[in-house]
């Protein structure tokens, strides 16, 4: 799928979401798979690969390398025999926060790596400091060339690694370099959202040697080669939450397939303290909302709490909730722009530094808006299934980056929801 900037959504609210969704597979356990392939010379597949625009940026940037890639249905062959280019260019650097990702197995595997700036959503401060520092405890040397990050180490040799926050990049990062490193590396303070716990079972699945999955410290035991494997990503909790969310804004009942309920403790959790029927099953659940929303604090915070990702669909929903909802946001500085989106199609939401306030039931009206990030624009979804009237949300490329088949799983839910080529238009 390639992202087209003019490319619209036109939803016509207003209608209950009801029946059965399938949920895809992990944009950010897919991201980190496909770049663990750089760690190996022999072939890795990957199956239930979500069909997005970030996985499709990140198999571009590996093409670039001499990574072969072949793609069947849901499932991606990479094979990283003969790497050509250990460089990644600009213009694929900037459009991916997860291009950060081919600087630990570029390095451990073959001594040297450059890159420019990552990109993505312009969500906040999100240095990369961790990264490199981590690199450099391993022994690598940085320089800064021409606006480039250049990485180089004859060997690496294992460290103690303290992080300054539990970032999944960096924890995923380093994980790639220490795997193959010179002895022993403990890294402290890490993330640990499934999509780490899935990336450690597939490297030990290479030959890697890592212990602590689960925990805040990880034990890691250099080896000098990593082979091949087969794995299926995890389901994604994000789009799993983010469904939730428009059916519960909408007052709908619908079963969700293809999720891992362990995964989802805090978003579940969260939705029943607000009032909704959930029944969990072993790869599904079931959500009822016909009685409505109740208003909820929500502070969203590294895994296992609630996660940030959800914060903007979940505060859009809590827009239909009798009362005063507060929403914290505790991960990201800049991620509550979205809001003025939202209060133009009616809602009566107040921001205060990181919080939110949000005072409901209140009425949305269909209107044109925009979607400011991939969250950003699954909230503005979510906005114009409960409105009355027509939405049209532009810029939805930024959703094309995480959801790659949201319409085709609205409509499935009975939403009048398309796509529109012919570019942003007003609602009239």
């Amino acid at each position: 799928m390639s992202p087209k900037h003019h490319e619209t959504f036109i939803i016509d609210g207003g209608i209950s979401l009801n029946g059965t969704v399938n949920i895809n597979g992990s944009k950010n356990a897919a991201l980190c798979a496909i770049a663990a392939s750089l760690l190996t010379e022999e072939t890795i597949i990957l199956h239930n690969v979500p069909k997005i625009s970030d996985v499709e940026s990140i198999s571009h940037i590996l093409s670039s390398l001499g990574v072969l890639i072949t793609a069947n249905e849901s499932s991606i062959t990479l094979q990283a025999k003969n790497i050509q280019s250990k460089m990644i260019s600009e213009d694929l650097s900037i459009k991916l926060r997860a291009s950060i990702l081919v600087l630990g197995p570029l390095l451990a595997r073959f001594g040297e790596v450059s890159c420019f700036m990552p990109g993505g959503d312009q969500i906040g401060t999100r240095p990369i400091d961790i990264h490199l520092e981590g690199l450099v405890k391993l022994g690598a040397k940085l320089e800064n060339v021409e606006n480039q990050i250049v990485a180089t180490a004859s060997t690496l040799q294992g460290n103690r690694i303290v992080f300054d926050y539990p970032s999944v990049l960096a924890t995923v990062n380093i994980l790639f370099a220490a795997s193959l490193s010179s002895g022993n590396t403990i890294i402290e303070n890490v993330a640990t959202e499934p999509e780490v716990g899935l990336l450690i079972d597939m490297l030990n699945s290479m030959g890697a040697k890592i212990s602590g999955v689960g925990s805040q410290t990880l034990n890691i035991q250099g080896v000098e080669k990593l082979h091949g494997t087969e794995i299926s990503i995890i389901p994604d909790r994000i789009e799993a939450g983010t469904m939730m969310a428009c059916i519960a804004a909408t007052q709908g009942r619908a079963t969700l397939h293809n999720i891992n309920s362990d995964h989802m403790v805090a978003i579940v959790e969260k939705f029943r303290d607000a009032g909704i029927n959930i029944k969990e099953h072993e790869e599904s659940l079931e959500i009822d909302a016909s009685s409505g929303v109740l208003p909820v604090n929500v502070q969203s915070v590294p895994y296992p709490g609630f996660p940030t990702d959800l914060q903007a669909p979940v505060a859009v929903m809590l827009t239909q909730a009798d009362g005063l909802s507060i929403v914290h946001e505790r991960v990201f500085d800049n991620r509550l722009l979205y809001v003025n989106e939202i209060n133009n199609m009616g809602a009566d939401i107040r921001i205060e530094k990181q919080k939110i306030y949000i005072k409901g039931p209140k009425k949305l009206s269909g209107t044109t808006i925009g979607a400011l990030d991939v969250r950003a624009g699954a909230a503005a979804i979510v906005a114009g299934l409960i409105a009355d009237g027509r939405t049209l949300i532009n810029n939805i490329d930024h959703i094309d980056r995480g959801y790659g088949t949201i319409v085709a799983q609205l409509k499935g839910l009975g939403a009048k929801i398309q796509r529109s080529k012919s570019g942003a238009k007003k609602c009239l």
